[in-house]
């Protein structure tokens, strides 16, 4: 099957920030950091209503010179949500992220945030997905990691003789 038909939940993230829109964008920081992602879920009860993310932080109040430790979530955060089920076809989750222009995806069901898809991870899982399937030898990686090492000693070595000519 190709990975683009499989389920968006294959290819979600678990590890996700929910936080509610009357904290502040500090708070947010913090559950950023300690789940050690870019973005977090703002929520009203149980509710997901919006998302921040590092840049919304830096250009709606760090560049603003906005104290974080006062501005609320429900300030800067992105809304509406863009959301997909947990069977949505990873292709169609794709597509709505290139039409709104977005670089992550929430997974949910029945307004329960399930996971994060986000755009960097899912070209990572298929282009690794794609090498699996090319069915290299066992050592090819460290044989491709040797060769480029090689050439780009060989060009650092060829650039140091023409400094120094």
């Amino acid at each position: 099957m190709n990975p683009l038909d499989k389920p968006a939940q294959e290819f979600m993230s678990k590890s996700f920030c929910l936080i509610d829109s009357e904290k502040t964008v500090l708070d947010a920081v913090e559950c950023m950091a300690e789940k050690g992602v870019d973005s977090a879920i703002i929520t009203e009860g149980e509710k997901p209503v919006g998302v921040i993310t590092e840049r919304d932080i830096l250009y709606k109040v760090v560049l603003k010179k906005f104290d974080p430790s006062k501005v609320k979530l429900r300030e800067i955060m992105s809304t509406p949500i863009i959301k997909v089920s947990p069977e949505t076809p990873l292709r169609e989750a794709l597509k709505i992220m290139a039409e709104k222009n977005i670089r992550r995806i929430l997974v949910v069901e029945d307004d329960r945030v399930l996971g994060v898809i986000t755009l960097k991870a899912s070209l990572c899982i298929l282009h690794i997905k794609r090498l699996e399937k090319q069915k290299q030898p066992e050592n090819w990686l460290q044989k491709h990691i040797e060769e480029v090492t090689t050439d780009v000693i060989e060009r650092f070595e060829d650039l140091l003789k023409e400094i120094g000519e």
